[in-house]
């Protein structure tokens, strides 16, 4: 039996979990990729600004798809690849300590609704420590 489905087999819920992370965020990358006017119809009261945030949604749109890659071999072996597991877990705590300070600091109840900004940031939180306590340890 090869170490893959030996490993796969040891961490199921942390397999199934980065698979709907790395789906999750390549359609998200997709979109930003290829319809970057739709991104702005989410933020209510802003237009296309040009193309150089054009360029900039499609750069972060290709950066995403690159995360999404990783989740993806991540699913297929977590105990080998706990450095990415760990830099999405970083990354998550620091989009929510973002997402609070902006929350406090601009309020941003004139663009996005504050309930909703509230709801993103503590399912992101829910998600940095799940993986946290799902994480494979040293052996």
């Amino acid at each position: 039996m090869s170490s893959a489905a030996m490993t796969k087999r040891r961490y199921p819920v942390l397999s199934a979990l980065l698979l709907f992370i790395s789906i999750a965020v390549g359609v998200a990358g997709l979109s930003l990729l290829f319809e970057t006017s739709w991104f702005y119809s989410l933020i209510i009261g802003i237009a296309p600004v040009g193309v150089p945030t054009d360029l900039l949604l499609k750069g972060l749109g290709a950066l995403v798809l690159g995360l999404s890659y990783l989740a993806f071999t991540t699913s297929q072996d977590p105990e080998r690849y706990v450095g990415v597991i760990d830099t999405l877990i970083f990354v998550l705590v620091v989009v929510v300590v973002l997402e609070i300070y902006e929350m406090a600091k601009y309020g941003t109840e004139s663009i996005y609704p504050y309930h909703l900004l509230l709801l993103s940031t503590i399912v992101r939180a829910l998600l940095a420590c799940t993986l946290l306590a799902l994480r494979p340890r040293g052996v």
